[in-house]
């Protein structure tokens, strides 16, 4: 399975259960792709939900993700909702939202430099587990955390995306990454 370092770290989840290698990929689904065309992969996906299939074109497809929907729900005779009841149960919440900020790619390149040479050692008072840096900066907390600050590769669009396993501490999350961009931009 391939996922973008932007895409929630459910797909982790499920790689493990089903005892399925997980690559991460920096943001866009010609990285992907590239994987795709050289190694044998069930599926690959990215958070703007472009989804890639084994046997299939090494691209994202619209219609046969929505065919394979279908297919779920008609094999599983449950609703979507149901569906992700059931996911919900088994692997937890994943509460997930992405910021946009208009920002040049300059600054926005400017702002993850400074991020990246002053990183802080604590977010919302939590300490940061670990920091990765091939595409942009994202920095991971317990409890299924995380914090993603990235300059858009197509637009003048500094993204901040943030995942939580609670809820109420989703905002806080990005709050916290807006603070960050200010402070550095």
């Amino acid at each position: 399975m391939i996922k973008t370092i932007s895409g929630t770290d459910l797909i982790g989840k499920i790689a493990k259960d089903f005892k399925l290698e997980l690559l991460e990929t920096p943001v866009g689904f010609k990285h992907i792709s590239q994987i795709m065309l050289h190694k044998d992969v069930l599926i690959g996906g990215e958070e703007s939900g472009g989804i890639g299939f084994k046997g299939y074109i090494p691209e994202r497809d619209g219609i046969i993700s929505g065919l394979f929907l279908l297919e779920m729900v008609s094999v599983r005779r449950k609703s979507i909702d149901k569906i992700m009841d059931d996911v919900n149960k088994k692997y937890g919440n994943f509460y997930y939202n992405r910021l946009d900020l208009d920002l040049s790619v300059k600054r926005g390149m400017k702002v993850v430099s400074n991020l990246k040479e002053s990183a802080p050692r604590k977010l919302l008072g939590k300490e940061i587990l670990e920091i990765k840096t091939y595409d942009g900066i994202k920095f991971i907390l317990k409890e299924g955390n995380w914090l993603l600050i990235r300059p858009s590769g197509t637009e003048p669009i500094l993204r901040i995306y943030a995942e939580s396993s609670k809820k109420s501490d989703l905002k806080a999350l990005l709050d916290a990454g807006r603070r960050l961009v200010t402070k550095w931009s």
